[in-house]
């Protein structure tokens, strides 16, 4: 991430606040608004979920506002992304979620239904690990989402990447949803 400390350096002269990074990105809090703020090199699996979170409809994509591409002046054949999203929150259960939730993704790939899944699900994972991760979704409206990535990451030539890194939490009148903030990669 090279490429981005030049503008981290800047974010952080104007007051944002840095909060972590991934792979290919850069998350701040932006100063006086809310939101967090987030720049990223942009590539296929990048561009596949800015399309999903504009054309898939589930409570657990993030919403993504003021999407801008720019290029550094002295990096010119790297297109970046800034981007805002709503300001997202860590769990103590992201990652069993996210164990949970790639189970989900296995038994969609060999075409199980929801109601099966759910019967599955409920056989690998003990009670207090379910009851832990139903705060932040239900097994079947997971399912309907992983089933909506999967059939949209054939279609752009991109991977669904499950992990704890890519999920936080929304916090909705005190109650939590999780949130895959970052689900396609371009290559493994």
């Amino acid at each position: 991430m090279p490429l981005l400390r030049d503008e981290e350096k800047y974010l952080k002269s104007l007051g944002y606040k840095y909060l972590g990074e991934g792979s290919f990105q850069m998350a701040f809090k932006e100063p006086g608004t809310g939101y967090c703020y987030k720049v990223a090199e942009k590539d296929k699996g990048f561009n596949a979920f800015l399309t999903a979170t504009q054309k898939i409809k589930s409570i657990h994509l993030p919403k993504v506002y003021e999407v801008n591409e720019f290029r550094f002046p002295d990096r010119r054949s790297i297109k970046m992304v800034q981007y805002r999203t709503e300001f997202l929150h860590k769990d103590k259960d992201i990652g069993l979620a996210s164990r949970i939730i790639d189970q989900i993704r296995n038994y969609l790939k060999y075409g199980y239904q929801n109601e099966y899944i759910e019967t599955l699900i409920s056989r690998d994972f003990n009670r207090k690990d379910l009851r832990a991760v139903s705060r932040l979704f239900k097994i079947g409206d997971m399912a309907n989402l992983i089933r909506d990535l999967l059939k949209f990451s054939k279609r752009r030539d991109v991977f669904i990447d499950i992990h704890d890194g890519n999920f936080m939490v929304r916090k909705v009148d005190n109650k939590k949803q999780i949130v895959f903030i970052d689900p396609f990669a371009s290559e493994w």
